[in-house]
């Protein structure tokens, strides 16, 4: 289980298509889209499974149980994709 600190979520990149045909690329560093894994428990906008947009600038990537992450600063989301 991760569980990341107050200020920070943590994302996992997947090739994702919207209703509408459109397709973000898989690639962990160069994608600027992902999906959220974890949050932490004061949390109260974002929530696990929401589509963000951040800001690739000082994300820190980790490998856990054989899968990719990075743990992003909330201060970095700059859009929440609802469909």
């Amino acid at each position: 289980m991760i569980k990341p600190m107050e200020d920070y979520i943590v994302v996992a990149h997947k090739k994702i298509k919207t209703a509408s045909g459109i397709v973000f690329n898989e690639g962990l560093k160069d994608s600027l889209f992902g999906v959220i894994v974890a949050v932490s428990d004061e949390e109260k906008k974002l929530k696990v499974n929401d589509v963000i947009v951040y800001k690739n600038s000082s994300t820190i990537e980790i490998n856990y149980q054989n899968q990719r992450y990075l743990v992003v600063p909330k201060k970095d989301v700059l859009v929440i994709m609802y469909e």
